[in-house]
């Protein structure tokens, strides 16, 4: 047999020209960059053309709480829209600013408004959130950004926000010491039932000035700044005080406290916690009693407190013949509590009986409301 022959096909490749190679490299490079400079450029132009001028936090002026003294001297009563207490950073104790910063921003006094560093690691966070379905993510904002986005800003998560955030946080570290962002920032934030900043904050939970805070009263302060829903104290004592020790544990990384130190802590509990203010004990002792058939629920949310919330509880409680601390009828009856939020807010004061809502109410309306449910 004739032996078959093997075919072999030559390619013939072209030449590479090296030069020319890194040449066309080069080039791509070089429109990337540009066209990436030019992107960042243009959106630098419109976020700067469309956000507040930081100067106007030299002239703010929150809204702070107006006291009525008795000829004694003695306060009477206390009005305001949000409970708030400004305070200077040097009565701001430095166990409440390490609280803060260890938790909040470690590289508060390094960075220049945006730490990149928090950046990568958020990002980092942000990728096994993602892989876990989870919606809400890690911003890696600094406690400058933070405030930022609470002065001027809105707190939903855009890449339109995110910028205009971080433009901000620069021009404020330009205009502003690190001191008086920090002082801002402990001013600016609502901490839970109607207290704004760390002075109200701590008047509200420990029934002391802040200065006077101890480290865990420091720590679970600190701890309510991500979220006063969520790390309620009156509401969620347990969940509360896994993020005070979760504080306690991010000072003794920075160095801030010993383990030691951490250790004693964490095994006290928040059985101290004050009840400075009648309605938060009014709160708590409604969720001790079993409420009655008709549940009467008067809004002491801004609105309707200011206009006379609080009275219409009173009023209520009189008519059906409870004491001070009382919420219950003997006969079951009727219960009255105090909700933050009824909505059809142009009726404030609102009251709301098993959903029925009124407002605007006379003392004699009140009665007759109160009569109508007996009845039924």
């Amino acid at each position: 047999m004739a032996e078959k022959k093997k075919i072999i096909l030559k390619l013939k490749l072209p030449k590479i020209n090296g030069r020319r190679l890194v040449k066309g490299l080069l080039i791509v490079l070089v429109l990337l960059i540009s066209l990436a400079l030019g992107g960042i450029f243009g959106a630098y132009l419109t976020i700067k053309d469309n956000v507040p001028s930081v100067d106007e936090v030299a002239e703010l002026k929150p809204l702070i709480i107006s006291t009525v003294y008795s000829d004694e001297g003695v306060p009477a009563k206390e009005f305001a829209a949000e409970r708030r207490i400004q305070v200077p950073y040097s009565q701001i104790p430095l166990v409440l600013k390490q609280a803060i910063i260890a938790t909040e921003d470690p590289r508060f006094f390094a960075h220049k408004g945006i730490d990149y560093r928090g950046i990568m690691r958020a990002l980092k966070e942000d990728v096994f959130r993602i892989v876990l379905r989870n919606k809400k993510l890690h911003g890696g904002s600094t406690i400058t950004q933070q405030l930022a986005r609470s002065l001027f800003l809105y707190p939903q998560q855009t890449i339109r926000r995110k910028l205009k955030e971080m433009f901000l946080a620069v021009e404020l570290e330009r205009k502003f010491s690190k001191e008086k962002i920090f002082e801002l920032y402990c001013n600016q934030f609502y901490l839970g039932h109607g207290a704004w900043g760390v002075e109200a904050a701590s008047q509200l939970y420990f029934g002391k000035s802040v200065n006077e805070l101890t480290l865990p009263e420091a720590a679970l302060i600190a701890g309510i700044f991500r979220g006063p829903g969520v790390y309620s104290p009156y509401n969620n004592q347990e969940v509360t005080l896994n993020r005070r020790n979760h504080v306690i544990n991010r000072m003794v990384e920075e160095g801030f406290i010993s383990k030691e130190a951490a250790k004693a802590v964490a095994e006290r509990t928040n059985s101290h916690l004050a009840r400075v203010y009648g309605v938060m004990s009014f709160y708590h002792f409604f969720k001790t009693k079993k409420p009655g058939k008709n549940r009467i629920s008067v809004c002491l949310g801004t609105a309707c407190y200011l206009k006379g919330g609080q009275d219409l509880i009173d009023e209520a409680k009189t008519i059906l013949g409870l004491g001070e601390d009382e919420i219950s009828t003997e006969d079951g009856l009727f219960s009255v509590e105090p909700v933050r939020c009824i909505g059809c807010c142009g009726l404030a004061p609102v009251l709301s009986v098993n959903g029925d809502v009124y407002g605007k109410l006379t003392k004699d309306q009140i009665a007759g409301i109160l009569t109508k449910y007996k009845n039924a």
